[in-house]
């Protein structure tokens, strides 16, 4: 979005034109203001004078060239992240062998399947 202010010396008013376009490079817009005030309270009134107060004035854009004055002068490094699982233990409830009191989130050395839940926690850590 561009705000377009014009001002003429010695005006009280001025005219604000929000505009919002999509202009490439070597491309021309074309748009048409009109006139929506008095002579007398006009910042054109000088050139007001001699027009039609209904009359709309049809401008021009073309962007002839672009520059970059601000260059990037620093250099950036990202994390790439390393994603790590652990497995941990958990009795199951009804099983009769262990009790969760006595084995939960213990490290499992050898599990067996009908009597332990595995909890699977995973750690991201960024390295650079």
């Amino acid at each position: 979005m561009r705000n377009f202010s014009f001002a003429a010396a010695g005006d009280e008013s001025a005219r604000i034109v929000l505009m919002n376009i999509h202009l490439g490079l070597q491309s021309t817009v074309c748009f048409r203001l009109s006139n929506g005030s008095t002579q007398n309270a006009s910042i054109f009134a000088d050139v007001l004078k001699s027009r039609v107060l209904e009359e709309s004035w049809l401008h021009t854009l073309t962007l002839i060239q672009l520059e970059h004055h601000h260059p990037i002068s620093q250099q950036y490094e990202f994390a790439i992240p390393e994603v790590n699982t652990n497995c941990i233990c958990d009795c199951d409830p009804a099983s009769e062998i262990c009790s969760a009191r006595t084995h939960s989130f213990m490290t499992c050395n050898r599990p067996n399947t009908s009597t332990v839940i595995f909890t699977r926690f995973i750690w991201m850590d960024c390295i650079s």
